[in-house]
């Protein structure tokens, strides 16, 4: 197992949220900017206060078992689903995929729901039998669909070239 150094860049503290909270922090951690602490992967290096370790003691036990970018792994399928969940009922959710460029991978899968025209609880879930399957007609088309058209006059009247596959 590797020794995983552990450097304090910048220090926060939100005095209004931590009031909000049901047990209120009286005293943030001692970190200063700059400081540096060294963990095993299993204990909290010395001086570094518990509830920044509860935090960061995920991260350090997988990278002193190797790991080496949480983004492109496990860590950024976490932030894209913590995302979804978030924009789901606010009309965001199409435009992070498309951010995240997995539009194309999660679109283009079947679609299930429930029968909302059930008049009871048996026919709206199917006489309990799961979701059945819904729609479907729509097909997100990369990388065509990564970008919008342009406007046909605008092509027309300037020395502008249509995106790709319009």
């Amino acid at each position: 197992m590797k020794n995983v150094r552990i450097t304090v860049i910048r220090k926060v503290c939100h005095k209004d949220l931590m009031e909000r909270y049901e047990n209120p922090i009286e005293h943030a951690c001692d970190l200063h900017e700059g400081q540096v602490f060294v963990s095993d992967g299993m204990q909290r290096p010395e001086g570094l206060c518990p509830s920044a370790w509860q935090t960061l003691s995920p991260f350090v036990m997988a990278l002193a078992h190797g790991a080496t970018d949480f983004y492109d792994g496990w860590m950024r399928k976490i932030i894209q689903q913590e995302w979804n969940i978030e924009f789901a009922f606010e009309g965001r959710r199409f435009w992070n995929l498309r951010r995240w460029k997995i539009a194309h991978e999660v679109l283009n899968q079947k679609q299930y729901g429930w029968n909302v025209l059930g008049e009871s609880a048996q026919s709206f879930y199917n006489n309990f039998e799961g979701p059945i399957l819904v729609g479907g007609k729509y097909k997100f088309t990369a990388p065509r669909d990564y970008l919008f058209p342009l406007n046909a006059e605008e092509v027309l009247i300037s020395s502008l070239v249509q995106n790709p596959g319009w």
